[in-house]
This record gives structure tokens, sequence and C-alpha cells, in this order.
């Protein structure tokens, strides 16, 4: 995709936020509003058959990485991380998300402009540093109940710009202790299907332009049973890594960290309080409705008219077979049929000629004598 393209595709994407906000301007502001969607998704890393969807854009602009509360980084990372080394940016990142339903999964797209494509972590399944990678997070807390902390119902998903996913799951014995700013366990073994679409090299100095996911979340799989009004709450973030670990001075088994931001500007994730509400809107068309209603009653009437049709073709076959035994035309010809009058009239004429015929006899025999008609008729 060409700077201009990409630069016209993210302006697009920013007007039709604008047009959606316009269009709720009557709902509550701080509610996000998911929309249903009748179009089936493809998980394939293209757009095109994405009709009905909630948009969203954000972009990096931070000096700092915020958190959030009155707290450093260094009390959340384990011993021996270095605030210090974390570096500015080489290129600011701009984000937009999009996202809808329907009765299966919850769909999201991310579309990450990214000067700088960087993903040293790879080879490794569920892999917790994948966040250090160009990654994007998605938070969800399933019942909408959590305070400070992950409960139970929570799950963070990472999925990087190499496709790779880790899963964590909010754990209850973690949250008993105070300790824990963020009580998860990994090693959910959780279905999501993704694609990742981008343009650039990774891990170089030349200059890249952007990454996409596409991923589909199975509501089974987070617990979820979805209706029309259900709320919850999310968050969406994103992990820009542009230095490689050897220009950051450190080694791999060492704790660093990227530059993290979410769509509320903080750098610190995995606190549902500062998560934004979301509710899912709107349900199958009437069209849908019937199908889903009736998907096995229509396998009823398929069979029924199958064998209709069966049915009629074959009589139409024996209709046929029997036309094929008849006599053809040409043999019919060769009968002729007569009639009683026409059998009288043949037996005239073959009388008359008979009379006619001994008439001319007669005469040729006698032709020296002196015949009269008296003679003839004798």
């Amino acid at each position: 995709m060409q700077t201009g393209a990409k630069a016209f595709f993210f302006t697009f994407l920013l007007f039709a936020q604008c047009m959606l906000s316009f269009a709720q301007g009557k709902l509550q502001p701080d509610t996000i509003r998911i929309p249903y969607t009748n179009s089936p998704i493809e998980i394939d890393g293209k757009l095109g058959d994405w009709s009905n969807y909630f948009i969203t854009t954000f972009s990096d602009t931070s000096k700092q990485i915020y958190t959030t509360g009155n707290y450093s980084l260094c009390d959340v990372y384990p011993e021996g991380f270095c605030e210090d080394k974390i570096k500015v940016p080489l290129s600011r990142n701009n984000v937009a998300a999009m996202l809808c339903w329907d009765e299966n999964a919850l769909y999201i797209a991310m579309y990450v402009i990214d000067k700088h494509l960087v993903a040293e972590f790879s080879g490794t399944d569920d892999n917790p540093n994948i966040y250090l990678n160009d990654a994007i997070e998605f938070y969800i807390d399933t019942k909408n109940d959590s305070k400070e902390r992950m409960d139970v119902n929570d799950y963070q998903i990472i999925i990087d710009a190499l496709n790779q996913h880790c899963v964590f799951k909010g754990n209850l014995r973690q949250m008993e202790y105070d300790s824990m700013f963020v009580p998860k366990e990994r090693g959910q073994n959780m279905l999501i299907q993704s694609v990742i679409n981008y343009q650039g090299t990774f891990n170089d100095n030349h200059p890249d332009d952007y990454y996409l996911v596409e991923m589909k979340i199975p509501f089974a799989a987070i617990g979820m049973l979805p209706q029309e009004g259900m709320v919850v709450r999310i968050d969406i973030c994103n992990d820009d890594a542009d230095f490689l670990l050897s220009e950051l001075g450190v080694k791999s088994e060492d704790m660093y960290i990227t530059w993290p931001f979410n769509w509320s500007g903080i750098g610190d994730f995995g606190f549902p309080k500062t998560w934004k509400t979301a509710v899912l809107v709107g349900h199958p068309s009437l069209y849908k409705q019937v199908s889903e209603k009736f998907k096995y009653q229509w396998l009823y009437f398929l069979g029924i008219f199958i064998l209709i049709v069966a049915v009629v073709l074959f009589f139409v076959i024996r209709h046929n077979q029997k036309l094929r035994k008849m006599p053809k035309q040409e043999v019919l010809k060769k009968y002729v049929i007569v009639t009683s009058d026409e059998q009288s009239s043949d037996s005239s004429s073959n009388t008359n000629n008979g009379l006619v015929a001994k008439a001319t006899d007669y005469i040729v025999k006698n032709i020296s004598d002196k015949i009269t008609p008296a003679d003839i008729a004798e």
C-alpha cells in the first residue's frame, strides 16, 4: 500500500468514526455500541466483507508511559526492570479498531500504521513475551463485574504481527494476594481464529507501512451466550516495538518493555477500572431468523421435493418407453383401410370391366360378320 493510499485509508476511517458518532449522538457517549452483522465475515486479512461495525481510531501521542494509578512501572514489573531503558519510539503508531458480532463470535479488526515492524520473539506457542513484539492486545470482562483487578471472567488476548497468540485469564487464587497487580494465568488453549496482513519487512532499517490483524473470538470460548443488550467491558491496546534487543542493550532473558498504549492513553494494561463499557446491539434480520429457525425443516422440505421429482421422472420415463414400443408412422402407411362403400364401388367396377372385355373379344372374333348391338348384348 503506497503512502498516499495509506493516508487516504486512515482518513476514511476517521471520517467513518465521525459519522458513526454523529448517528449515535442521542446515545450515552461513554458506552460503545457493538453492532450485529448479518453478513458472514471470513477471517482472511481483508475487510471487504465488513458491512456493519463499530469503529474507533486512536494514536500514540504520549511523552511517557502512563500508569493507572499512583505507582511506577517498577512496582508492577519484576525485580531488575529498569525504566531508564525504555526508549521513545522512532515513529508513532496510529490505530483503527473495528468490532461487530453475531450469534457465534465477536469479530475484531485492527489496522496499525507502523513505520518500524519488529518481532524478535517467535517459534514458541503461547509465548507470554510476544507483547514485546509489535502486537495488539484485547481485554474483555464478559460479566461486566470486575472492579480494580482482573477476575475469573476476564480475558487478555495478545496477537503479534507474526500472528502468534497468547491468552491470559483472570486467576482467582492470585486475586487473594495484594502484591499481584494483575492476577492472571496463561495456558488457556483457547481457539481463536486470526489472520495477519502486513506491508513491510521485520527487524531491519527499511521503512514499513502497516500490519492488519483480523480475528474471530468464539463466544463459547469465553463463556458467553450473546444476546442483544448484553453489556461487557473491553480494552483495546497496541504494543509498539521499534528497537531490537541489541539496540536496547539488554539480553533476551532480561525484563524490558516496549512502548505500549491503549485507546485511553494509558500504557499499563490489565486494570478493569480503565476499560470501557460496551453493549451488543442489533439482531439478526428476519430472513436470517427464519432460516435459523427452520434450518432443519428446510432439509425435510428438500427431501419431499426430491421425492416428488423422482416420482414425476419415473412416470415420464415409463410413458416414453411405451411410445417407443408403438409402430412407426412408415409402417402404418403400408396398411390401407377400406370401408364397406368403397368395397361395393370396387366390385361394380370390376363387373363392368369384365363385360367390356367380353364384348371386345366377340367383336375381334367376328370382325368379318355383320354385328348388331343385339349380338354384342348376348
